[in-house]
């Protein structure tokens, strides 16, 4: 499956309109051998307050950044959420962390992106 998030407000990355496009195994290894930035990660569910959180680790030329996404039906679900404890920083505004961008960066680029959030020794080698 291929999905793909459009920002609603150029200015909002937090309403996004998203379409999933399922693809055949052929159309999925045909994308695979392109020459198309790709991003490598595990993806993890875990349930949180009612909602699904979904958690990414990244790998390769990222290893280090896990990002957890979690949707909403609306803003109001969205301004009355409280991140998980787990989580270091919320980070939804930050657009060079959306996947069209995040895939042209490496984890040593991100660093001076992420030094304003005191974690990076955290989740950095």
């Amino acid at each position: 499956m291929i999905t793909k998030k459009n920002p609603v407000n150029e200015n909002d990355p937090s309403i996004q309109i998203e379409q999933n496009i399922k693809i055949t195994k052929d159309e999925f290894e045909a994308l695979s051998k392109s020459s198309v930035d790709v991003i490598h990660k595990l993806r993890f569910e875990y349930p949180y307050q009612g909602r699904t959180a979904e958690i990414d680790v990244f790998m390769d030329k990222l290893n280090g950044l896990v990002l957890v996404d979690v949707e909403f039906e609306n803003k109001s679900q969205l301004s009355g959420f409280k991140i998980p404890d787990f989580c270091l920083a919320e980070v939804t505004n930050e657009h060079y962390l959306a996947g069209g961008v995040l895939c042209k960066e490496t984890i040593l680029s991100l660093n001076s992106k992420l030094d304003g959030y005191n974690y990076k020794k955290l989740c950095l080698k």
